[in-house]
């Protein structure tokens, strides 16, 4: 039986020409064409004092460490995942521990910085057993006590406020779930905030830490390629 002219386009349009679109975007992505947003553009001063267009840079303030009273503060020019565990919603700490682990298990190298909220009475308590040796066996998991009196302002740091949310994530933040996921680049720049609702979440987060990293890896090539 002989094809007609048409059926034999779209055949050769899906076999040949569809797969190669496919690869051809794939290999974009895989170079770092599909790049993480930098977030809140603002005027900055360099080196020199001059005035130029930059992004917001979150602080890297010190805090005590969750399980001790040793202060400590992420490392810079490190990226990071930074997560929140508010006093009024401790139901759910549990269940975003887990969800931690396994970003950590799913991107090997992938370094998280968590923030707990202290009650009004200046104590940091658990919803049940303390994940102290759970969280040790993570060496790339940071874990801060906030006092309550502070809380604010941290999530001002990292433009948490409802005032900088956009609708979005305010409905996340606002009614059901916890605060949204942040993650920061190695100048400190906010480049994503997702608001985590599962485990299918994880891989989400990962795909965005591979992004970033493919970044990094084509600024790093471009220079040694100078």
């Amino acid at each position: 039986m002989e094809i007609s002219g048409s059926k034999k386009r779209i055949l050769f349009i899906g076999l040949f020409v569809v797969p190669f679109l496919i690869a051809m975007a794939l290999i974009f992505y895989g170079k770092g064409m599909g790049q993480l947003p930098k977030y809140y553009q603002e005027e900055v001063t360099d080196a020199n004092g001059e005035k130029t267009k930059g992004y917001y840079s979150a602080p890297l303030e010190k805090f005590p460490s969750a399980f001790n009273d040793s202060l400590q503060s992420m490392s810079d020019s490190t990226t990071y995942v930074i997560t929140f565990f508010p006093d009024s919603l401790k139901d759910r700490w549990d269940k975003h521990l887990l969800y931690i682990e396994r970003i950590l298990v799913a991107h090997k190298g992938a370094r998280i910085a968590s923030f707990f909220e202290e009650d009004s009475t200046g104590k940091l308590t658990w919803p049940t057993a303390s994940p102290k040796d759970f969280i040790a066996a993570q060496p790339l998991w940071q874990t801060f006590k906030v006092p309550h009196s502070q809380w604010n302002k941290l999530y001002n740091d990292f433009k948490l406020s409802e005032a900088e949310l956009d609708t979005t994530l305010r409905k996340y933040y606002t009614n059901v779930y916890f605060p949204p996921y942040v993650i920061i680049d190695r100048q400190r720049r906010i480049r994503a905030m997702f608001p985590f609702t599962g485990l299918k979440d994880a891989k989400e987060i990962t795909g965005r830490l591979k992004r970033l990293n493919n970044e990094y890896a084509a600024v790093k090539k471009t220079i040694e390629q100078r």
